[in-house]
């Protein structure tokens, strides 16, 4: 019989209001929803899960209406985890990190932010290359965004914004790829929680959404690789 662990936790806003009755679901290897439950009348939820690695954990509630999701990528369920997430009108999506061989140490993390009010307004702009452009991003800023890394504030040492072409290469969404130190890890832990959180200055809308970043093998206690 397979192993079960607990993944656990609460949903809230960004007033930390518990918010009941919304979707939680975790996505295999596949994007199928493998697991779901929604939250009690505290914000709460547990599932029960097979041992593994997932895809993804997501939250949400009135989506479209009031919020988009949360995302926590690269899910380990190897022992009970506790998982708190907040959701608003920001959405981080495909969030994704390497570490950059320098001294000091820096990591490179690249996602999809989306805005639920720029999404309502949603304006085609065509670039230069005729392409449409679908651009429901915020304007961001190193103020606007906030990365913890395991527990620790990291730096935001650069910021770009990314067009990224679509397989038909006609749409385009925008991404952004930035650039943060890196604290020093212990060597005996294998997965590094990255949490990411945004702020849209013009909308006043935040999102929130992280990464279960695996350690490569070649990974030493400073954060550099051999």
């Amino acid at each position: 019989m397979d192993k079960l662990i607990n993944i656990y936790g609460k949903l809230t806003d960004f007033e930390n209001k518990p918010l009941s009755n919304g979707d939680i679901e975790i996505k295999d290897a596949m994007f199928e929803s493998v697991y779901k439950t929604t939250t009690n009348a505290n914000g709460e939820y547990t599932l029960e899960v097979k041992i593994g690695t997932y895809m993804a954990i997501f939250a949400v509630k009135d989506y479209g209406v009031n919020n988009l999701e949360y995302w926590g990528w690269n899910l380990p369920a190897f022992e009970d985890t506790e998982i708190n997430m907040r959701i608003g009108g920001l959405e981080l999506y495909a969030i994704n990190a390497f570490l950059i061989q320098i001294a000091p140490p820096s990591m490179m993390i690249y996602f999809r932010p989306m805005s639920l009010k720029r999404y309502i307004k949603l304006q085609e702009n065509t670039d230069e290359t005729g392409n449409t452009v679908i651009d429901v991003s915020p304007d961001l800023h190193k103020d606007d965004i906030n990365v913890n890394i395991n527990g620790e504030t990291a730096a935001i040492m650069g910021i770009n914004r990314v067009i990224e072409t679509a397989p038909d290469n006609i749409q385009k969404v925008v991404g952004y790829l930035i650039q943060t130190s890196f604290p020093e890890i212990d060597n005996k832990q294998e997965y590094i929680k990255i949490n990411i959180t945004l702020k849209d200055r013009e909308t006043g809308e935040t999102g929130e959404g992280s990464l279960f970043w695996q350690k490569p093998k070649s990974f030493d206690k400073s954060g550099v690789n051999d």
